[in-house]
This record gives C-alpha cells, sequence and structure tokens, in this order.
C-alpha cells in the first residue's frame, strides 16, 4: 500500500507540474498579448511597435516569443502526425471477389 501511495502522490505532483506549466503560459500570452493592444493603440501603431520590439524587449520576451512560435509550431506538426496515423489505421476496404473465380 506504501508503493500505491507514492504512485499516487507522484501522480498528483505531475498533474500540478502540468497545470502550473499550462497557467504560466496562458498568463505569459495574456501579458504578451496586453503589451501588444498597448503598443498598437497609439496613433503611430505601427512604429510603436517597431520601437517597442526594437529598443524595449528584453531577451525574456524574446524567449517567450521564440517559445511561443515554436510551440505552436510543433502543435501544428503533431496534428499532421496524428491525422497521418489515423489515416493508416483506418481499415482498408478489402476487394470484392469476382463472381466465378475461388
Amino acid at each position: 500500500m506504501d508503493s500505491d501511495a507514492g504512485f499516487q502522490r507522484a501522480d498528483r505532483l505531475g498533474a500540478f507540474a502540468a497545470l502550473l506549466t499550462r497557467w504560466t503560459a496562458y498568463t505569459i500570452i495574456a501579458w504578451q498579448a496586453r503589451l501588444s493592444i498597448e503598443a498598437l493603440a497609439g496613433k503611430g501603431a505601427m512604429a510603436s511597435l517597431l520601437t517597442r520590439f526594437g529598443r524595449e524587449t528584453s531577451s525574456w520576451e524574446l524567449t517567450c516569443w521564440v517559445a511561443g512560435i515554436l510551440g505552436l509550431l510543433y502543435g501544428l506538426y503533431n496534428r499532421y502526425l496524428l491525422h497521418r496515423y489515423q489515416k493508416l489505421k483506418a481499415p482498408h476496404p478489402q476487394p470484392l471477389r469476382q463472381a466465378g473465380r475461388n
């Protein structure tokens, strides 16, 4: 029973770590969206955006943007692979036997 409790604890810890990671990513995305909206809200929206990314972007923000883009590409690639796998696993129709042949 002691090992079962250990497995349950590890399972809860793993679920918490996954949940924490997900909500941290959501928070960063919301923060970046807010910053982008603020940058676009002015009259010179394009200039504000270029100035923001040209001068005020920290290496942390740049890392977040790159990680987000790579995560998006990874997700799209996984969807492609899953679709391809499901296509391969789908049962193929058997050809009908012609009448008169055994």
